[in-house]
């Protein structure tokens, strides 16, 4: 093997520990890459996975956790074959990855650790239930689901975690989807493209995680009550939900459907979606703010903000009109900069110095802009359509 080969490796398994790639990704990639190897052929991840699983369970679950236990094994040979050839913090890595998974199965079978309620009831849609307790503060949650609904709700009672997903395989009933624990990492890990749709509903303990991510596709996602470092909903073609965030940094992507925040503080903050409405209540704090959208209008509404000294806020759409409600505070001063065409700028707010001024420009400044102790800088971008700032 190359050592080009051996560091690829050692990349992709570094950006699993970050959280960039799922685990189903990184799987994939080791997988391809170990196909390189001219020695004795082994069979790919995609493969022998399906034929861990392709047989019916048993009624019992004796029998699942017989399955289960193959692809233990399975995967820990997969694991341990790709360590061979890492340094030692990659080897660790995987060794960490195919013991968690080989954890699963003892935990299905005697009740330790993780606690896993399976409901084959519904007929093609199917549900688990993932209890356990978060062991460490600065963890990582990443709750991952397709074509279904994610909602990420915080609570202030212990260090308890519940995780219940529903979800619909597109072949067997048995396709394997489990929520796992590897070192301080929590992830939900299945084969996407095996599943209709995926849908996540958590109650975690707020301030355990130092990051969180939920990504999904064509549903919605809701957050609430969460404390963490960096916060991330990423979907498409549906709402994203956020109330009482607190973090570092937030980021929100989705399109085709609105974004609405409220109460959400933060020091850096990216709102980006198109083809619909981004709304800001009056007690969201962030110091640098993106918005972004298109054919849709921005509504937001600035309250008293208090964390920060110097903000600056960026809105830009096309087709549609930005709407800015300003609590004016003594204690703050002010510099707009409005841009559109075929539409108005109005600035109505007090003590403004026009510094440029035209029916589609306006630059605005308060008066006391350079004694004041705190600075809110806005920059607003449309096309067809007009900016109000009152």
């Amino acid at each position: 093997m190359t050592n080009n080969n051996g560091n690829e490796k050692i990349m992709i398994l570094k950006m699993l520990e970050e959280g960039k790639i799922t685990a189903e990704e990184a799987a994939k990639l080791l997988s391809s890459l170990g196909e390189e190897k001219k020695t004795e052929p082994n069979k790919g991840f995609d493969e022998s996975f399906e034929q861990s699983f392709n047989e019916p369970f048993g009624e019992n679950v004796e029998d699942f956790a017989d399955k289960m236990e193959n692809f233990a094994d399975e995967m820990s040979r997969k694991f341990d074959g790709f360590a061979k050839d890492f340094e030692p913090q990659a080897r660790n890595l995987a060794d960490k990855i195919a013991e968690k998974i080989s954890d699963i199965t003892k935990s299905f079978s005697n009740g330790d650790g993780i606690k896993i309620y399976t409901d084959f009831s519904f007929g093609k849609d199917l549900s688990k239930v993932f209890e356990m307790n978060v062991e460490n503060m600065n963890s990582i949650l990443n709750l991952e689901g397709k074509n279904g609904a994610i909602s990420v709700l915080g609570h202030d009672d212990g260090n308890e975690m519940m995780v219940k997903i529903k979800y619909r395989p597109k072949f067997n009933e048995n396709e394997p989807i489990e929520f796992v624990k590897s070192g301080d990492a929590y992830a939900l890990i299945y084969e996407k493209n095996r599943f209709k749709y995926v849908s996540v509903e958590a109650i975690v303990p707020r301030g355990m995680f130092e990051r969180v991510k939920a990504d999904t596709s064509n549903s919605a996602i809701t957050a609430n009550n969460l404390a963490t470092h960096y916060f991330k909903a990423d979907t498409s073609n549906s709402s994203i939900v956020v109330k009482n965030v607190q973090a570092d940094e937030v980021k929100f992507d989705t399109s085709n459907a609105s974004i609405n925040l409220e109460n959400v503080k933060a020091r850096i903050g990216k709102a980006d979606t198109s083809n619909a409405k981004i709304i800001v209540a009056n007690d969201v704090d962030i110091e640098k703010f993106k918005m972004d959208t298109s054919n849709a209008s921005i509504v937001v509404d600035i309250g008293k903000l208090s964390l920060f000294e110097d903000y600056a806020w960026t809105l830009d759409t096309s087709n549609a009109k930005i709407a800015v409600s300003i609590l004016q505070d003594a204690d703050f001063g002010y510099h707009f900069k409005g841009d559109t065409s075929r539409g108005r700028v109005n600035v109505g707010l007090e003590g403004m110095n026009f510094i440029k001024s035209s029916p589609t420009y306006v630059e605005a400044m308060s008066q006391n802009y350079n004694e004041t102790r705190k600075r809110l800088r806005l920059l607003a971008d449309t096309s067809n359509g007009s900016i109000i700032i009152e």
